[in-house]
């Protein structure tokens, strides 16, 4: 009778601990903002696109993969930095309003410092995703590729080493 006493015991508290954990993960996941969702979206979408394309291309790279994952991790160092920055500001008061470029005649809201962050790598992140797309030979509209590359990074953007020598 002990026994059965005892496992009960441990089946309360298991359900107490699955339930405390399944609250806590279900508080953090809800309580995203859309933009943070937009990023991990696109980033999962690019990562599988990728692996995708390069099998197709039957060029497969373990190597090229996690210097992919180790890129989007540091995207996510980024997100973070903004959020403390914006977290800073706001402790003074300060309203971070970052208006976003328009796409076609869509004018998008004024948005945090964080969500202009996460919307704007989201978006290199697409355009990715089409690049990828065309090398596993699927046509991909010119008015898509126009509309996100605004978004991609100029000369100006690039690490010194890549830039393209001044004149």
């Amino acid at each position: 009778m002990q026994d059965v006493h005892v496992s009960s015991e441990r089946f309360e508290l298991g359900r107490w601990i699955a339930g405390a954990v399944g609250a806590s993960a279900g508080a953090l996941v809800l309580g995203l903002d859309a933009a943070v969702w937009l990023l991990l979206g696109a980033q999962a979408l690019d990562f599988v696109s990728g692996v995708l394309a390069a099998g197709i291309q039957r060029q497969l790279d373990s190597r090229a993969g996690w210097n992919g994952l180790l890129r989007k991790v540091l995207v996510w160092c980024q997100v973070g930095a903004a959020a403390l920055i914006q977290r800073y500001l706001e402790s003074f008061g300060a309203r971070v309003a970052i208006p976003l470029p328009a796409i076609g005649e869509l004018q998008l809201p004024a948005v945090g410092l964080v969500a202009a962050v996460c919307v704007g790598y989201g978006a290199v992140e697409l355009m990715s995703v089409a690049e990828n797309c065309k090398r596993g030979g699927i046509w991909v509209p010119t008015w898509l590729t126009d509309r996100l590359g605004r978004f991609q990074p100029t000369s100006f953007d690039r690490p010194l080493a890549e830039r393209p020598p001044a004149n």
